[in-house]
């Protein structure tokens, strides 16, 4: 999913934050198979496999000592986010959160909450207005 010229410079740091957005955002609403294959073959293709596992264990650890809460894995994993993509580019990071958007789109629909957890990731990131307008092109 994840465009050639993403995936040739990011570090295995950006990688395993953008793997983890996008299994928070898919996350949000319960974790089917299809949106498992959807993380695994990004996590492919990213040839981030093992960042991918850190992604699962970071969130089975959040997920142990909040009693299961969803909340608590999202916010912990903005949380994480911020920190790695706090060294990035504005452009860098919108195109990550757009990476996410097309991503969770591409299995035919995006939930209101869904959307309304990207907004608030965008905003988080100082990248709210970019990401509005590309939501609203893409219509």
């Amino acid at each position: 999913m994840y465009a050639d010229n993403l995936t040739v410079f990011m570090t295995p740091e950006e990688k395993e934050a953008l793997l983890l957005l996008e299994y928070a955002i898919f996350r949000y609403h319960g974790f089917d198979d299809e949106e498992r294959a959807r993380l695994e073959s990004d996590a492919a293709a990213l040839n981030a496999q093992s960042q991918l596992a850190k992604v699962y264990a970071f969130v089975d650890d959040i997920l142990q000592k909040t009693n299961q809460s969803e909340v608590a894995v999202f916010e912990a994993a903005l949380t994480r986010i911020k920190e790695v993509f706090a060294e990035l580019s504005e452009d860098r990071r919108l195109e990550y959160v757009i990476q996410v958007w097309n991503a969770n789109k591409a299995k035919g629909y995006v939930t209101e909450i869904e959307a309304i957890a990207l907004l608030k990731v965008a905003k988080e990131l100082g990248i709210q207005r970019g990401f509005v307008e590309y939501v609203r092109q893409q219509r």
